[in-house]
């Protein structure tokens, strides 16, 4: 029968032989890993050590056999497990240069394309060679901050207060998903600077027809289709502003946007005043890594906006669970056409090192987040 010792050596599967060619150091390593995993797994580490040096020369191929005749030992030494080990090691993994291993440690930089976790990932193990010892976490942190590619978010996480390798991390990881959710909202559509209408599905009486439908524009008076505005670009001679004629200048300077109530029960005039908001084109092509709660969102600076617009895909993920959508009576007009938002939310930003709650109008559209005129101003 079996004892309980010959059982357990079915259970370890040899490593492959070691390679003695290319990368020796690193050959060594992942072998020498391996054949411990081997003599715990197969029953073996409790074997003497002549016979786990017979393992090591069974498993370590042709070329180590031929490394270990070269070997000084003496007859005893080279039944000694530890001893033999200790001159693989020698030959596989010569004296480190520290000043060397830090100059490439300190030379690594974020390349074009490259996944912050995957920069991580080898600058971590370039700081293992370098012997920093307990000031591995700082070394690591600082190599981040230098190196990364995106240098918005370089001069953000240069002026946050008591920042170690676990705040760094995480900054770096919410602004790499937020540009990659800026992209997925941009891939099939394109890009809307100020709140460009997404096409939708109308009801059935609607199918088959053309879906760019012509529409009384307030900015030219004229009837045309989505993004055929004649006015698009032209100076209006009443106020001064881009992208509407004097006919269709109808701009106010919004206080509060909720004042719905109060105002639509005055008289139709001043409702329909203060419910136009008008959001121009983007002059500067700005944009601003900008933290509302504890997420980071990219946002677009749309100096020609009157307010600050976030689509209901990022708000469900920014929110706090208790925040409810305030009643908006407002009508965002572009060059697209008009979008009725769901509602306005007040949330707490931070943008610089600088506090504020602001007010953001929710909309349905997939649309890139934008900051406002008066929101930019506010925040210098």
């Amino acid at each position: 029968m079996a004892t309980a010792d010959t059982a357990t050596e079915y259970y370890g599967k040899p490593p492959k032989s070691l390679d003695l060619s290319g990368n020796i150091s690193e050959n060594w390593r992942k072998f020498k890993q391996s054949f411990d995993i081997f003599l715990k797994a197969s029953g073996s580490i409790r074997k003497p050590d002549e016979i786990k040096v017979a393992i090591l020369l069974n498993i370590v191929g042709e070329d180590g056999i031929e490394l270990y005749n070269t070997f000084n030992l003496q007859e005893a030494e080279r039944n000694n497990l530890a001893k033999v080990l200790q001159c693989f090691e020698e030959y596989c993994v010569p004296k480190k240069n520290i000043v060397y291993e830090t100059f490439k440690f300190s030379s690594r930089m974020q390349q074009e394309g490259e996944k912050f976790d995957s920069f991580l990932a080898e600058i971590k193990k370039l700081s293992q060679t370098c012997e920093f010892g307990t000031m591995a976490d700082r070394m690591v942190r600082d190599r981040i901050v230098l190196g990364i590619k995106d240098k918005v978010l370089q001069e953000r996480l240069l002026r946050v207060e008591d920042l170690n390798l676990q705040k760094a991390i995480d900054y770096c990881r919410a602004a790499e998903v937020s540009k990659d959710q800026a992209k997925s909202l941009q891939g099939d559509k394109a890009e809307i600077d100020s709140i460009r209408k997404k096409v939708q599905q109308k009801s059935s009486k609607f199918k088959g027809k053309d879906a760019a439908t012509k529409f009384d524009c307030r900015r030219c008076g004229t009837n045309h289709g989505p993004r055929e505005c004649p006015a698009y670009g032209k100076k209006c001679k009443k106020c001064g502003k881009l992208n509407h004629y004097a006919i269709g200048c109808k701009v106010k300077k919004i206080k509060e946007l909720t004042e719905q109530t109060n105002v639509q029960s005055e008289s139709k005039d001043s409702s329909f005043c203060i419910d136009q908001v008008e959001i121009g084109n983007i002059n500067s092509r700005w944009f601003e890594m900008i933290q509302i709660n504890n997420s980071i969102v990219k946002f677009k600076l749309d100096t020609g906006a009157d307010v600050n617009v976030l689509p209901l895909k990022i708000y469900n993920k920014v929110k706090k669970s208790k925040v409810k959508l305030e009643s908006a009576s407002i009508i965002l007009e572009s060059f697209g056409g008009k979008i009725k938002p769901l509602g306005i939310a007040e949330l707490l930003c931070t943008i610089k090192d600088v506090t504020k709650k602001q007010k953001f109008v929710i909309v349905r559209e997939d649309t890139m987040p934008l900051l406002g005129l008066c929101t930019c101003r506010e925040f210098n």
